[in-house]
């Protein structure tokens, strides 16, 4: 094959796979199984949602089983509660930046600060809160912002229910290798910010 038939090849294929394109979305993930699995797909598939909800959650475990229990429900609870806020018509945009919150619950979960349990659910239910509301800004522009929402507050309690166990069961040296991982996600952190001021 001659070198202008591979071009003229290369370019009907090109000029074809762009008229077939579907519009993208910017950041919603759509995995074609409805608003309620894409709301998870959403959450699971977003470190600066999943890593600070792990970390939370790690530190309300490691207060005990009774904050590991109070996290299971308040951590959810105000990630939906958020996600609503958010989902307003004129929800303003206030976005805590993504990068103070890894930092802050990393540093928390990694120097494993022996606050009371009432404290460490506030922790918790401002991470949830405030997340879920930067959940719900993006989710506003989906089909079902309602159902998506939901979805990705069932992906928050089992990613809650299973760190905050896993933390409050753990002793001597998985403890550290919990501490480990909030020095991850505070690292993560400060990569963001490098990046942010980049």
């Amino acid at each position: 094959m001659t070198g202008w038939r591979v071009w003229a090849h290369s370019a009907f294929y090109g000029v074809g796979l762009i008229l077939s394109s579907r519009p993208a979305a910017a950041h919603l993930v759509q995995t074609g199984l409805g608003p309620v699995y894409d709301g998870v797909a959403h959450f699971v598939v977003s470190p600066e949602y999943l890593a600070p909800i792990v970390g939370a959650a790690i530190y309300a475990g490691f207060g005990g089983k009774a904050p590991a229990r109070r996290a299971i429900v308040m951590l959810p609870l105000f990630w939906f509660a958020g996600s609503l806020l958010g989902e307003l018509p004129r929800a303003p945009p206030l976005i805590l930046p993504t990068w103070l919150v890894l930092i802050g619950i990393g540093a928390f979960v990694a120097a494993d600060l022996p606050l009371p349990a009432a404290l460490r659910i506030a922790l918790c239910s401002m991470v949830g809160i405030a997340l879920g509301y930067s959940n719900g800004l993006i989710a506003a522009g989906a089909a079902d912002p309602l159902r998506s929402a939901l979805g990705a507050t069932a992906a928050v309690f089992i990613v809650t229910s299973l760190a905050s166990a896993a933390a409050a069961a753990t002793s001597g040296w998985i403890r550290i290798v919990f501490r480990v991982l909030g020095s991850w996600i505070a690292a993560s952190g400060l990569l963001a910010l490098g990046w942010a001021l980049h």
